[in-house]
């Protein structure tokens, strides 16, 4: 048996020539089905907050090991081997510190980006026209029997796509979550510029 690959409809792009996809009118959803989808998308959203938490719960935890062994393998005053080893060991910290920040940073900011769908799913339902709220937040507008099932945190327009409604203080939130590893990364970056500073200007003598 041969299947073959669904295509969407498409159309011409008059202006460019191109042809793209039809998007197809989505159905308007009953109350019920709205709740049922938020009770899911509200679930998605916990497990992958647990998920980003303890990403983040493990980095700085390993993190905190590596720069207490760089902090004390600086402090080693043997006469024979101290220059040499305050030079190589806290050069290796650095390495492996980099190296944990550097395989940490997708799984932090891929669940970071995961959340922000869900997020957005989960807005539309809130919304009586979510095609037409996402082309002019301006027109957008609340479903009246959804108000009870949402905060009272206003929603802002995004500076970097001009379309998407967001969460200001989950936006902030995840913003940390993703700027952790890059501040790793930058701290080790500079104590290696420190360590071979040190060495150079009083350690190689």
């Amino acid at each position: 048996m041969r299947y073959t690959r669904y295509a969407p409809p498409c159309k011409t792009d008059a202006s460019t020539g191109y042809k793209r996809a039809m998007s197809e009118p989505s159905p308007v959803k009953t109350l019920a089905e709205k709740r049922e989808l938020l009770t899911y998308y509200r679930g998605e959203i916990s497990r992958e907050w647990t998920l980003l938490t303890a990403r983040v719960g493990t980095l700085i935890t390993s993190q905190s090991f590596l720069v207490t062994a760089y902090t004390i393998s600086l402090g080693n005053t043997n006469p024979v081997l101290g220059k040499r080893f305050t030079l190589l060991y806290p050069l290796l910290l650095a390495a492996a510190g980099l190296s944990v920040t550097f395989y940490a940073y997708p799984a932090i900011s891929g669940a970071a980006q995961i959340i922000r769908l869900w997020h957005k799913k989960q807005g539309q339902l809130f919304l009586l026209d979510p095609g037409v709220a996402e082309a002019d937040p301006e027109a957008m507008l609340p479903d009246p029997a959804m108000v009870a099932y949402r905060d009272d945190r206003p929603l802002v327009v995004s500076k970097r796509t001009g379309k998407v409604p967001l969460d200001p203080i989950q936006a902030q939130s995840l913003r940390f979550s993703v700027v952790i590893p890059v501040l790793f990364a930058v701290t080790w970056l500079a104590l290696v510029a420190l360590t071979l500073t040190l060495h150079l200007r009083y350690g190689l003598k």
